[in-house]
């Protein structure tokens, strides 16, 4: 038991560390991140994402489940996906293949897409294993959290799901990040 809180202790030392350092590298306006195109890339893609929003955190003697997700938006020269990229990482493995998220009443339901990251033994090793997951989003999903006042989101898998009502600090997070992508980078506006 003591091995497994040092273990998660430094699993959320880890993410927190690696979610203060990008920021300040690629910070562009408030929960608003970017990386331009890479020297590789012919289409030229640019990629912006948000802060990151908890799911579930480890609650030491509880749960060792850790669960973030984020949202990103890739623009390259002739397309543009609005999307939702999460983690998971515990003792067992729930397959994550969907999320939904209650937006005031209306319920958005997202299918990952095909071959997640799943990985043993990471970040630190062990038995621990790690489940990455994209989602593509829509647009009306994207205005409807413009608009809304509550949102609950649920990370669902084959074995199991988890959830959480999001705090206004979210749901603002949230905001801040799809207003900057809308007014300042899409081609497609929302509106």
């Amino acid at each position: 038991m003591f091995k497994l809180s040092i273990k998660i202790i430094l699993v959320f030392i880890s993410l927190v560390s690696l979610n203060s350092c990008i920021p300040s590298a690629n910070t562009i306006a408030p929960d608003v991140y970017f990386k331009g195109p890479d020297k590789f890339d012919t289409n030229n893609t640019k990629t912006y994402w948000s802060s990151t929003i908890t799911i579930n955190s480890p609650m030491f003697g509880i749960s060792n489940i850790i669960s973030f997700y984020y949202l990103r938006f890739a623009q390259a020269d002739s397309l543009e996906t609005w999307q939702v990229k999460t983690l998971f990482a515990a003792k067992d493995w729930i397959f994550v293949n969907k999320i939904k998220f209650l937006i005031d009443k209306d319920i958005f339901e997202f299918d990952s897409v095909p071959k997640p990251i799943r990985k043993v033994g990471d970040p630190l090793g062990g038995s621990d294993i790690s489940e990455r997951n994209i989602f593509i989003v829509t647009p009306k999903f994207c205005k409807a959290i413009l608009l809304a006042n509550v949102i609950s989101v649920r990370l669902i898998g084959e074995n199991s799901y988890i959830d959480r009502d999001l705090s206004k600090s979210d749901i603002q997070q949230m905001r801040n990040f799809i207003n900057y992508v809308d007014s300042n980078v899409a081609r497609t506006k929302l509106n």
